[in-house]
């Protein structure tokens, strides 16, 4: 744990930030206390994850700053607020074919398709009885319980001029996407972009939309290709397109007292992310990374 623990988890009042003209009130980070629980929430969600995976004989990897925590703190890093896996595509398919039966009634399995308002790219599951907002669906209705991320990891073309236009094609789409379902962002501007979008595109239907972007995002569809990309990740797509290899071999790493499968190059990869990959960064720029409305844990 990053600091002492808090003895209540209530206290939300002095730690939200003002609204200025275009985004919402928002929390200027969680508590100890806060943090404490949404970990456990995390764990149990990882936990009925990887059950399942392994019961089903599904590969995945912890990826991000999950696969980093698991190398430098052995668990979710202590500022963190989710939890990010990766599959290869097919078996990205195949654990979403399955999840919904499988799942404990704890969980929800949410994608475009079983949750119609929700924008993004890559599959959450979330904890049902919790709140965990962000501002950019805050005008989302979907749920919106703790989560942690499932992304699909792509096929990325041989060709670099066709690197570069799926890179450019799916950020396009991407966008699309987000501003049709009613993303807000904390720059006034962007929001602004957004919603003069959502304005033109409102003639769409949002699945026909989401249907185009997982259509680009499988373009290369060459399982032998030399690299592979996770669209939707948090990086630039030059920054999440990486080698094949490093989704080759899997390794066991603790994850919170847990067993979790990692790419058995995970030096390499962790290098390749984060550069000194085993030096915090600075205290100040320590759990900044979702900007949260509303939390009810």
């Amino acid at each position: 744990m990053e600091a002492e623990m808090e003895p209540s988890v209530g206290r939300r009042a002095s730690r939200h930030e003002r609204a200025t003209f275009g985004r919402p009130n928002w929390r200027a980070g969680l508590t100890p206390g806060e943090r404490a629980v949404l970990h456990e929430h995390l764990m149990d969600t990882f936990s009925e994850f990887d059950r399942i995976c392994r019961a089903r004989d599904i590969p995945y990897y912890l990826v991000g700053g999950s696969l980093l925590g698991a190398v430098r703190h052995q668990g979710i890093i202590p500022w963190d607020d989710d939890v990010d896996i990766g599959l290869l595509r097919p078996d990205y398919e195949r654990f979403l074919s399955i999840a919904a039966d499988e799942l404990d009634s704890r969980f929800f399995l949410q994608t475009f398709e079983s949750d119609p308002g929700y924008f993004q790219c890559f599959a959450k599951i979330r904890v049902n009885g919790t709140r965990f907002v962000e501002v950019s669906s805050v005008n989302c209705d979907i749920h919106h319980g703790v989560f942690i991320d499932l992304f699909p990891i792509d096929s990325a073309p041989e060709s670099p001029a066709m690197r570069w236009f799926h890179a450019a094609l799916c950020k396009v789409l991407n966008t699309i996407a987000l501003a049709r379902g009613k993303y807000r962002d904390l720059s006034p501007f962007r929001n602004g972009v957004a919603i003069l979008m959502r304005a033109f595109l409102t003639p769409i239907p949002f699945a026909t939309i989401e249907n185009w972007l997982q259509t680009a995002m499988q373009l290369a569809r060459n399982d032998e290709s030399t690299y592979v990309v996770m669209i939707g990740g948090p990086w630039s797509y030059q920054r999440e397109c990486v080698v094949r290899r490093y989704f080759t071999n899997r390794v066991e790493l603790d994850f919170g007292g847990r067993s979790a499968s990692a790419p058995a190059e995970w030096h390499e990869y962790l290098t390749n992310q984060y550069g000194d990959y085993m030096t915090p960064p600075p205290e100040e720029e320590r759990g900044k990374w979702h900007a949260v409305v509303d939390l009810q844990i």
